[in-house]
């Protein structure tokens, strides 16, 4: 369970969403998965606004 953080899946080239956060570069479809720590870009964070 990733607990309010969320993962995705690009349907044409079956890798990760993600945005690397040392370059600033711009989103990309090519990560594998997560790293271990879940620090490589792929694992968004979100959160409920009322």
């Amino acid at each position: 369970m990733l607990y309010n953080r969320c993962m995705l899946l690009s349907l044409k080239t079956q890798r990760y969403v993600g945005k690397n956060p040392v370059d600033g570069s711009p989103y990309s479809a090519d990560y594998q998965g997560a790293d271990a720590g879940m620090k490589n870009g792929c694992v968004f964070g979100w959160e409920v606004v009322e």
